[in-house]
C-alpha cells in the first residue's frame, strides 16, 4: 500500500489533496519541504533494518542447509 508523505507548504498540500486523493486512499503531511523525503527514507531503513536479519538467515541456510539454529 503506497501513502503518499507529502512536504511543503501546507497551502499547496490542501490544494494537491484531490489529486494525492486520487492516487491512494490517503496522505499524510509531514511539515516544511523535505520533510516528506525525510520520512520516507526513515521508513525504508527501518523497514531494511527488520528484513536484513532473515535475508541473512536465509542465505545462511543456502549456504549450510543441514545446520539448524
Amino acid at each position: 500500500m503506497e501513502l503518499p508523505q507529502v512536504g511543503g507548504l501546507e497551502e499547496a498540500f490542501l490544494a494537491a489533496k484531490p489529486l494525492l486523493f486520487s492516487m491512494g486512499k490517503s496522505a499524510i503531511y509531514c511539515g516544511g519541504a523535505g520533510s516528506g523525503s525525510v520520512s520516507y527514507t526513515l521508513l525504508i531503513i527501518s523497514v531494511g533494518l527488520w528484513v536484513l536479519p532473515i535475508a541473512c538467515l536465509t542465505v545462511s541456510h543456502i549456504f549450510c542447509p543441514g545446520f539448524c539454529y
